[in-house]
């Protein structure tokens, strides 16, 4: 719970490129290390309104390749 809360509002607001040391990006990268039990947490992510939390979930979804991912990525792309 709190690595997904860790994935906040888009710290590379006014840079150039993203920090891969922030906070977010640290993040994500855990939950891709947990890997398929970080799935459905990351899906309840796709359904909230800030965006680069949902690019994030989306991110680290892509990488799990959970299967049960893909209904809500495919909805989330419509």
């Amino acid at each position: 719970r709190e690595l997904i809360a860790m994935l906040g509002s888009d710290p590379t607001r006014g840079t150039c490129m993203p920090n891969p040391y922030l906070p977010t990006n640290i993040a994500k990268l855990e939950l891709i290390a947990i890997g398929k039990p970080a799935t459905l947490p990351l899906c309840a992510v796709l359904k909230e309104k800030d965006t680069w939390r949902r690019i994030m979930a989306v991110e680290a979804l892509i990488e799990i390749r959970d299967r049960r991912a893909l209904k809500p990525l495919l909805h989330t792309l419509k």
